[in-house]
C-alpha cells in the first residue's frame, strides 16, 4: 500500500476555513444572528402582519426501550402569546401529546391518571423551555415574535459546530433559578442560511443514592431533550420547517432510555379565524 502523503496546499486550505469559520462566528452578535434568522423566515413586513400561525400534518411516536410505536395526527397552533400543540399516537400507552404554553399559564395534561408523557414531564421540570417561548422554534409564532428580545439580554454566541455535516453557528441561552448550574440551553442556526435547525436541552438530575465500594453516594442522571428542524420549504412568502422531532434522552449508571415524537408537516395556514377560547385544553 502506497503512502498517503497530505498536500501542504490542502491542510492550509482547511486550516484557513476553521478560522474563517471562528472569526465569522465571533464577529456575529446573537442581535445580528436573530435578525438574519428571522429575515430567513419572511420580510419583517410579512412578520408583522402574521397573526396567527397554524401547521397540519402527521404524527409519528418511538420509543426503543420498551419498544413502543404509534403515529396519527398533528396540529400546532400558535400566536404571539399561545402555543397549542396536540398530537394523536394511537398508542394504548401513550394515545396522545398535548403541550399549552398559553398567555394564563402552562398547560401539560396527564395522559393517563396521575401520569405524565416523557415530553410532559420534562417540560414540567423545566418550563422555561415554554415561558421563553423556545419550544417548537420557528413552527410557532411565540418563537418569530419574541426571540429578538431574548437575543439581546439571554443570548450568548458559543462558536461554530457541524450539524449533520454543515456548519451551524451554536448559541448559549441563560438559564436563571436555583438549579442553573446544572440546566443547559443551545441553540443552532445553519451558518448559510441562518435557519434554525436545532435545539439542546440539558439537565443533571439528583435520582437517588446507591453503594458503591460499601460507599453510600448519590446517584446522577442526564437527561437530554433535543428539537430538529429541516426540510424547509416556502409556502406562501415564508419558509419554514415541515419535519420536526423531538427527541428524549436519559442516561443513569444502569440504564438509557430513548423516545423521540416526530411531525410531518403537510401544510401551514395564515390568519385563521380563531374562537376568542381557542387557546386552551378544558373541554368547551
Amino acid at each position: 500500500m502506497k503512502p498517503i502523503i497530505s498536500h501542504p496546499g490542502v491542510a492550509a486550505l482547511v486550516l484557513i476555513f476553521a478560522l474563517g469559520c471562528a472569526i465569522r462566528a465571533q464577529e456575529l452578535d446573537p442581535k445580528d444572528l436573530i435578525s438574519r434568522h428571522l429575515n430567513s423566515i419572511s420580510t419583517p413586513e410579512r412578520r408583522a402582519a402574521l397573526k396567527n400561525l397554524f401547521a397540519v400534518g402527521v404524527s409519528e411516536f418511538e420509543s426503543k426501550v420498551p419498544v413502543i410505536k404509534g403515529g396519527g395526527k398533528a396540529i400546532v397552533v400558535s400566536d404571539p402569546d399561545n402555543l397549542y400543540f396536540l398530537l394523536s399516537l394511537n398508542s394504548h400507552d401513550y394515545p396522545y401529546e398535548r403541550v399549552g404554553a398559553f398567555a394564563k399559564g402552562i398547560s401539560l395534561p396527564f395522559i393517563s391518571p396521575g401520569r405524565r408523557s416523557f415530553l410532559g414531564a420534562f417540560l414540567a421540570d423545566n418550563p422555561k423551555i415554554l415561558t421563553e417561548n423556545l419550544f417548537c422554534g420557528d413552527m410557532s409564532l411565540r418563537w418569530i415574535d419574541n426571540i429578538s428580545d431574548a437575543a439581546q439580554q439571554k443570548m450568548k454566541i458559543a462558536g461554530s459546530k457541524k450539524i449533520n455535516g454543515r456548519g451551524a453557528y451554536a448559541v448559549d441561552v441563560a438559564v436563571s433559578g436555583s438549579d442553573s448550574g446544572k440546566s443547559r440551553i443551545r441553540l443552532y442556526f445553519d451558518s448559510d442560511t441562518y435557519r434554525h435547525i436545532r435545539s439542546e436541552y440539558h439537565r443533571e438530575v439528583d435520582i437517588g443514592r446507591i453503594t458503591v465500594r460499601q460507599e453510600n453516594q448519590l446517584q446522577n442522571a442526564t437527561v437530554d431533550l433535543v428539537e430538529e428542524f429541516s426540510d424547509f420549504r416556502e409556502i406562501d412568502g415564508f419558509t419554514l420547517p415541515h419535519a420536526y422531532k423531538v427527541t428524549l434522552t436519559t442516561n443513569t449508571a444502569t440504564q438509557v432510555y430513548e423516545a423521540s415524537l416526530g411531525i410531518r408537516v403537510s401544510t401551514y395556514y395564515f390568519n385563521q379565524n380563531l374562537a376568542p377560547d381557542f387557546f386552551t385544553f378544558d373541554v368547551k
